[in-house]
């Protein structure tokens, strides 16, 4: 399976949880909640030959979990309040983002991010809705690069749906 682009978002924000967690006391006992609020206008990765900008924004709800050591062992983040846009010679789609996404942190490199649910839904124009991905998928990554580093799929259990046609002929110049 080819790994999803579209969360590379998720190295950017494990990277800040992470290094925040670093700096963070060490905490043994009930999980710790944090909101961040992201706001990201950038170019996305996608196959259509032009270039799609990419505006994600609003708030993830963080559920941290920690050892007995006080170390960051788990992750859980809740999208329900974020929102992405993806937008093309004047015309846009959005794409609702549901999750959760669990990070399971295994090693100093390694990390499971397990999507469960309906990880996207975009609707395009003309085309109606179309699902990126819904069920439960796992995979593995080395959480040191920039982008993370696919490592292996870990889980795939339903269906998963990357059909750019509808995507690129509506944001097509």
């Amino acid at each position: 399976m080819k790994a999803p682009k579209k969360f590379h978002f998720m190295s950017i924000i494990l990277i800040l949880v992470l290094s925040a967690a670093a700096v963070t006391p060490v905490l043994a006992g009930p999980p710790e909640f944090n909101d961040e609020v992201i706001d990201y206008t950038g170019p996305l990765d996608n196959p259509c030959g032009f270039e799609i900008t990419i505006h994600y924004y609003g708030t993830i709800g963080w559920q941290l979990f920690y050892d007995n050591n006080g170390v960051l062992t788990d992750a859980h983040a809740i999208y329900g309040r974020m929102k992405e846009t993806w937008s093309a010679n004047g015309k846009s789609v959005d794409v609702q983002i549901s999750g959760p996404i669990q990070l399971k942190i295994i090693s100093d490199t390694q990390v499971i991010e397990s999507l469960k649910g309906t990880a996207q839904v975009i609707t395009v124009p003309g085309s109606g809705k179309i699902f990126g991905q819904a069920g439960h998928f796992a995979n593995k990554w080395d959480y040191t690069t920039e982008p993370w580093t696919f490592i292996e799929v870990v889980k795939e259990a339903g269906n998963a749906s990357w059909d750019w046609d509808p995507v690129c002929a509506y944001l097509a110049p």
